[in-house]
């Protein structure tokens, strides 16, 4: 993909989102890896169990972008089903993963895996607001990033659109909760259940190539304007000093998972308008609403600054048979 901004710029704008956390082994699970496929071929890399949960889509996008062209798949559809893949591993790792305390009753998981679907349903019918609220935060602390030293930037961005998300969360909870009777819940559920792993939702598309939009998507393409006009007015020496103070950083030591979420859950406490609904918010769902917003937020990255691994290799590898495999659907 094409860009002005030289490569510190490129390596720069959104490395800032992906430094929390703790690097783990991606399994090789999918087809994609087995043929040594790189992925993530923005140039930045994944942290934590981000790198297991996306590298998969990541490995699909890359080949998407290198021989989508071979099979009539626009760049734009790569970007979309990128997004819809990391989006999906986030829902499916929170909606099985073990409950935080040791074993449990038969009806005790039950419950557990109910309220997960209420989470993702309402999540899902309502990512809109999620989403504008990670446009305007971004939009804002960008135009900070030139007087913040880096990691109070970096913290300061995720923190206020994660305490935020948590904060429509535990709205959306308590209404939910108050709106119907168990029995139409469990309906409403069943009816949606379909949509929760694989949501058929509009996506942030910013595709500067197509500018194609949905009449009911946010617009991402004036947010995305906003943002690359703020960069403009930045050196690039300005960004190679953040670099290396980023280089210099060991925030993984002090953001562990369980720090992270004590720290947002008090920062929601300290809300008068939320602090009711606190304990209707786990760790489980804030590690979720992280998910998402890296989901969110690379997609972001991939779709500005994103290109192929293997460009210069597409007659080699976009003939292989697992290229059929990695290929997103329509």
């Amino acid at each position: 993909m094409t860009t002005v901004f030289p490569l510190a710029v490129r390596f720069g704008m959104l490395y800032f989102v992906l430094v929390h956390g703790f690097d783990t082994v991606a399994q090789v699970t999918d087809i994609c890896f087995q043929y040594d496929t790189n992925g993530c071929s923005v140039p930045f890399d994944l942290p934590f169990f981000f790198k297991t949960l996306f590298t998969p889509s990541c490995n699909r996008h890359d080949v998407c972008y290198s021989c989508g062209v071979d099979y009539n798949i626009s760049k734009d559809h790569c970007d979309k089903a990128f997004q819809g893949d990391t989006s999906a591993a986030c829902r499916s790792h929170y909606l099985n993963s073990p409950p935080t305390v040791g074993q449990t009753t038969s009806s005790h998981h039950q419950q557990i895996m109910s309220h997960r679907k209420t989470v993702l349903y309402l999540i899902n019918k309502h990512y809109e607001k999620f989403q504008s609220v990670l446009s305007r935060s971004m939009v804002k602390y960008i135009e900070l990033f030139q007087t913040m030293e880096l990691d109070r930037f970096i913290i300061q961005y995720q923190d206020h659109v994660i305490v935020n998300w948590v904060q429509i969360l535990a709205n959306l909870l308590s209404q939910h909760n108050h709106m119907a009777y168990p029995t139409q819940q469990n309906k409403v559920l069943t009816n949606f259940f379909q949509d929760i792993i694989q949501p058929k939702r509009t996506v942030p598309c910013i595709d500067i190539k197509h500018k194609t939009r949905s009449k009911n998507s946010i617009d991402f393409l004036k947010f995305e304007q906003n943002v690359l006009s703020i960069l403009e007015k930045i050196p690039a020496a300005i960004f190679k000093t953040k670099l290396n103070q980023l280089k210099n950083m060991l925030l993984q030591g002090d953001n562990s998972e369980t720090k992270y979420c004590e720290k947002i859950r008090n920062d929601v406490d300290s809300s008068t308008m939320c602090a009711k609904f606190q304990e209707r918010i786990t760790c489980n769902e804030i590690k979720l609403l992280v998910c998402l917003f890296f989901s969110d937020v690379y997609y972001l990255a991939v779709e500005l600054f994103g290109y192929s691994s293997y460009h210069n290799e597409a007659e080699f590898y976009c003939n292989e048979s697992f290229v059929h495999k990695c290929l997103p659907a329509f």
